[in-house]
């Protein structure tokens, strides 16, 4: 995977690459946790770009992954780790919404008990996402 994602970086974030990385899951060449430890400097990046490049693949392997390929609990943990993001810059945020219909419509997150972080985040998009036309 890491080599993916250095090519992802060193392409200017080639929209490509989601594909490649989903299909090597779907091989079992990979699992999700290797994409999310590749991703790790763009993630934790300084950069609000790079965390949003980071952050939008992750969303783009999701949605190409088949649902019957994430348990509950990975549902659970990924919701946890994107509803953070929606706390990060207005950059990376974009991508937090992209992968919310494909958080939501996970069925195995609902059916397995650990819907608790799917369940919170229409509260965060009412409560915690600041829109600009409230700071006007």
């Amino acid at each position: 995977m890491r080599e993916l994602i250095e090519s992802f970086i060193s392409s200017n974030y080639d929209s490509q690459t989601s594909a490649q990385i989903v299909d090597r899951i779907c091989n079992g060449r990979g699992g999700l946790l290797d994409v999310v430890e590749s991703l790790e400097p763009l993630l934790t990046s300084e950069n609000s770009g790079q965390r949003a490049a980071g952050t939008r693949l992750l969303a783009d392997v999701l949605h190409g992954l088949p649902r019957d390929l994430l348990s509950g609990e990975h549902t659970s943990f990924i919701c946890a780790f994107f509803l953070e993001r929606m706390k990060d810059h207005h950059n990376v945020v974009p991508a937090v919404l992209h992968v919310l219909p494909c958080l939501l419509s996970s069925a195995e997150g609902f059916e397995s008990g650990h819907h608790n972080n799917v369940l919170l985040t229409p509260y965060f998009l009412t409560k915690k996402v600041v829109c600009k036309n409230r700071l006007a």
